[in-house]
């Protein structure tokens, strides 16, 4: 009998700190809107305009700025361990 590999997922490693990783965090600047009332309560908009002054995606585990844009953080993801580089 050999063993199975079944339900095992390769996860990407992060290139700066080797942790395994399935997400990475977005950090954008921008502008969050909130209502304010008479008495001076502020309710958010859920309105979020970005100003593309950053637009970056990092690391979950050490915070390390990885990615630019949008495209490269999905193949950055979807690469198996050993087909990302250490920089």
């Amino acid at each position: 009998m050999g063993t199975s590999n079944k339900g095992s997922v390769k996860m990407t490693k992060c290139p700066t700190c080797g942790e395994e990783i399935t997400t990475l965090l977005n950090i954008q600047s921008g502008y969050i809107y909130y209502a304010m009332d008479k008495d001076g309560e502020y309710e958010e908009c859920n309105e979020f305009e970005a100003n593309n002054n950053v637009n970056e995606w990092v690391c979950p585990e050490c915070d390390a700025t990885l990615l630019y844009n949008e495209e490269d953080a999905i193949e950055f993801l979807n690469k198996k361990e050993d087909e990302v580089k250490q920089e």
